[in-house]
């Protein structure tokens, strides 16, 4: 079943490009992101992370965390989401741990 959900979501990705002038996102501060936006920024994300990287996100409630996670998805990165209220000692553990 997990499967079929990320093959779901690989294909949705991979379809941004239909509705490439449509609003897909409209951030806290109101700025409106197209789904050719996303692809743009998915692009710059992507570049960030070295190939077959484990990329630890830690998130917050904005337009950066889902752009890397959107980055991340779509290039087969391996992604671990950490909330960013999480205490300091627990995200080193697992820095150290994955070293990502």
């Amino acid at each position: 079943m997990k499967d079929f959900h990320l093959r779901k979501l690989k294909m949705i990705l991979n379809n941004f490009s239909k509705f490439s002038k449509k609003i897909a996102v409209i951030s806290d501060s109101k700025k409106k992101y197209t789904y050719q936006d996303l692809l743009n920024k998915i692009e710059i994300h992507s570049r960030l992370f070295k190939k077959k990287s484990v990329v630890l996100i830690i998130c917050e409630n904005n337009e950066a965390t889902l752009f890397s996670y959107l980055s991340i998805f779509k290039k087969n990165f391996l992604g671990i989401l950490i909330p960013s209220n999480l205490d300091l000692e627990f995200i080193n553990k697992i820095v150290k741990n994955f070293n990502p």
